[in-house]
């Protein structure tokens, strides 16, 4: 009987990771109906059906995307979306009306809303992770906001040192708050690439 090598061994499979792949079974025209319709009842009720347009993207997106067997789901309600689009277009029409009568009140506005940049960006991406699902099992953004305004601050501090050269890092920071902090069930995601890679990726274009 000839020895087992170790790619033969039983034992060997047990040490190599078993590579899962996601599958899209999305249709192009289907897709092209689906966002023509968006684009039309957008535009005729004067932007108010785009939270709607925006669920209906998603979960066709969401629907057709298969991983090991199951599919990924998106739960959002519109209306949740459409309330905070109006308090968004209440604080910009404040901040338009301020501007005519004090420069003062302009600028106290727009520190505001610089400063809740950060907050409304993790509710943001918190109302998403919360409203998607993979299965029975929903995802989790466990980001704080001490950590969103500290990732704020890196990314400001990078592009305004740099004068922009390393936007790309400022990416790299921001996705890296979004996918370290993220979770399904106990499973936590994880970032693989780092900063060079997000520079090679936005710059080799614009050199080529």
């Amino acid at each position: 009987m000839p020895p087992i090598t170790p790619s033969e061994s039983p034992t060997a499979s047990l040490h190599q990771p078993i590579v899962r792949r996601f599958r899209f079974h999305g249709d192009a025209m289907e897709y092209f109906g689906i966002w023509m319709v968006n684009i039309l009842l957008t535009i005729i009720t004067l932007g108010l059906y785009a939270p709607w347009a925006k669920v209906r993207r998603l979960r066709y997106f969401y629907g057709n995307t298969w991983f090991i067997q199951r599919r990924f789901d998106f739960t959002g309600l519109p209306t949740k979306i459409l309330i905070g689009r109006i308090i968004a277009l209440v604080i910009y029409g404040a901040i338009s009306l301020a501007m005519k009568y004090s420069v003062e009140l302009l600028l106290a506005g727009l520190l505001l809303i610089f400063l809740a940049v950060p907050w409304l960006v993790r509710s943001t991406i918190r109302f998403r992770a919360r409203n998607s699902k993979f299965g029975n099992s929903r995802f989790f953004f466990s980001g704080s906001n001490k950590s969103a305004y500290w990732c704020f601050l890196k990314c400001v501090a990078v592009t305004v040192f740099t004068m922009g050269l390393f936007f790309p890092a400022a990416v790299w920071l921001y996705k890296r708050e979004c996918l370290n902090h993220l979770y399904i069930g106990q499973l936590n995601f994880k970032l693989n690439a780092d900063w060079p890679a997000y520079m090679r990726a936005m710059y080799m274009p614009i050199l080529l």
